[in-house]
């Protein structure tokens, strides 16, 4: 889970936790990118706007590499037009801010089974 805002990042995290998911954090999209790359995950929930490296750049560095990337399950307030330039590899959904925990525990499940969403 990777999110600049530690509520938001708390938040996901503790409600992914009690749904049964081993969850790291990251504090923006360069933390995100050195864990990705040392560690093996089934899920990356991503804020899309964060600094030193946003979550567009976190996409395009697990595009480049070799190793295969987890799912990408992309939250965001951002305005459609930055959501239409990201690269759909890997992107196994979009949950735009302000979102229901519910809805997110709901498509992370979906993105780990593989099933791409767009909420």
């Amino acid at each position: 889970m990777a999110d600049d805002d530690s509520a938001i990042r708390t938040l996901v995290a503790h409600v992914l936790a009690r749904h049964g998911y081993l969850v790291s954090t990251a504090v923006d999209g360069m933390d995100a990118i050195a864990q990705l790359d040392h560690n093996s995950f089934d899920l990356l929930v991503l804020d899309l706007m964060m600094p030193r490296i946003d979550g567009a750049g976190v996409i395009r560095h697990l595009a480049m590499r070799e190793k295969r990337a987890p799912p990408i399950l992309v939250m965001t307030a951002a305005v459609p037009d930055i959501l239409k330039r990201l690269t759909p590899d890997g992107v196994a959904g979009i949950i735009t801010k302000p979102f229901d925990l519910d809805e997110l525990v709901h498509y992370a499940e979906l993105a780990v089974r593989g099933i791409a969403t767009q909420a």
